[in-house]
């Protein structure tokens, strides 16, 4: 049993959470072997690409991104950011607030559900992240198409000729261009990849030689985009199967440990 932890968790919490893998898993006669930081994990993800170069790896993810700069192999730094891609989710939500028909959507539906407006926009915001990480995977980026009943999904009331009578009524309807509205987040995007450019210490005499997007939102196309603009001269490498980066980095770290335990065992 192989674990990783969020980077920025200090000892007592990473210890926290082994004792709890610990107590869950102890009637199964298994322990954790040994936890490493994410990235460390997401670092040995990517060991076949290591090189005397500066390399970027960007761990893009819902909640947060996490930049890790190898310096020719000596120098490792790392940064969290919480410019995550749920940013572009809650601006493109935000977008809906301002349209009439969906806030005639929204009062209706609290109504007839009883729910309170605030869980009802959690479900509306689940959809939409579904709606972007649809238009992406099946190239309609940047359309954004969601249609979404909430009554119809907690209660019958979707099957019956009433609700098809009505159907806009407690119906989120969202039609929209993505690229038009985050602009703004990509800036943002923009200006902190040319911070960590100054934090670094490397400019266009001792530049990023390789960039390498992982996590679970690799794919989206506006990282690349902004990376691109930023790392024009470097080689950029998508992941294309990011959200498996951490696992598949504790699985080769954990594996290159068994194998030197067994070789210093003979010693």
């Amino acid at each position: 049993m192989c674990i990783a932890f969020p980077s920025k968790w200090n000892q007592e919490d990473k210890d926290a959470y082994i004792k709890f893998f610990n107590n869950a898993l102890c009637e199964f006669g298994i322990e954790v072997m040994l936890g490493i930081n994410d990235s460390d994990a997401i670092y040995n993800s990517f060991l076949p690409q290591r090189s005397n170069k500066n390399s970027l790896l960007i761990n893009y993810n819902a909640g947060y991104i996490e930049y890790i700069v190898r310096n020719n192999e000596r120098k490792k730094y790392i940064k969290v950011s919480s410019l995550g891609s749920d940013l572009v989710v809650e601006i493109l939500l935000d977008e809906c607030r301002k349209d009439i028909n969906f806030q005639e959507t929204l009062e209706y539906t609290s109504k007839m559900s009883q729910l309170d407006q605030d869980i009802i926009m959690s479900y509306v915001k689940r959809e939409i992240r579904k709606g972007v990480e649809y238009s992406v995977t099946f190239g309609n980026y940047p359309n954004l198409d969601v249609n979404y009943n909430l009554v119809g999904e907690l209660t019958a009331y979707g099957y019956t000729d009433t609700c098809y009578a009505e159907k806009r009524k407690y119906k989120f309807e969202i039609d929209c261009q993505i690229d038009k509205y985050i602009g703004s987040y990509k800036e943002k995007l923009e200006n902190e990849l040319n911070m960590l450019i100054e934090e670094t210490g490397i400019d266009c005499d001792n530049k990023i030689d390789n960039v390498i997007i992982t996590g679970h939102d690799s794919y989206m196309p506006w990282m690349c985009e902004v990376v691109k603009k930023v790392f024009n001269t470097s080689t950029i490498h998508i992941d294309q199967s990011g959200c498996f980066a951490i696992a598949r980095g504790i699985a080769l770290f954990a594996k290159q440990q068994i194998k030197t335990y067994k070789t210093l065992i003979h010693i």
